[in-house]
């Protein structure tokens, strides 16, 4: 199992030299003749915030696994700040503020880019039942992370 584990990460390292950071999980299951699970076990324990890497994933048919590398200066308070406070899968509207005042802090995000996200999660602009409500808010906001430090 770890022989099978140390491969498919060398293979998406090597894909994401070559610039490929979106992957199918089906798709590298087929290739290395293992179940989905095995691909998410390998994302999980090895591709981590604490490794330097910052991950996001959707499931179903249209499934992907987005894996980015976070460089170790500033964008690994990012990838701490991903790792802990979005990594729960919820978040409230205050420990968004929180989250994008760090980012403003990083020079991850400009203020007019922060006002934009706060714009996008906040509790006003998400009218969804309560209980999807900060689940909803942490999945933009983690999508919105990503596309921030993909850009530097």
């Amino acid at each position: 199992m770890a022989i099978l584990s140390d491969s498919i990460e060398e293979f998406i390292k090597q894909m994401m030299e070559e610039g490929m950071s979106i992957l199918n999980r089906n798709e590298l299951a087929q290739y290395f003749d293992c179940a989905p699970s095995q691909i998410n076990y390998v994302i999980n324990t090895r591709f981590t915030p604490e490794r330097g890497y910052v991950t996001e994933s959707r499931r179903g048919g249209g499934g992907y696994i987005r894996v980015i590398r976070v460089n170790l200066d500033k964008d690994e308070a990012a990838a701490e700040v991903i790792g802990k406070k979005l990594g729960k899968g919820e978040i409230t509207e205050r420990e968004a503020r929180g989250v994008v005042s760090q980012l403003l802090e990083l020079k991850i995000a400009d203020k007019k880019q922060a006002r934009l996200i706060m714009s996008a999660v906040c509790d006003k602009t998400l009218a969804v039942p309560a209980l999807v409500k900060d689940r909803l808010r942490c999945s933009i906001l983690r999508s919105m992370i990503l596309e921030l430090l993909n850009e530097e």
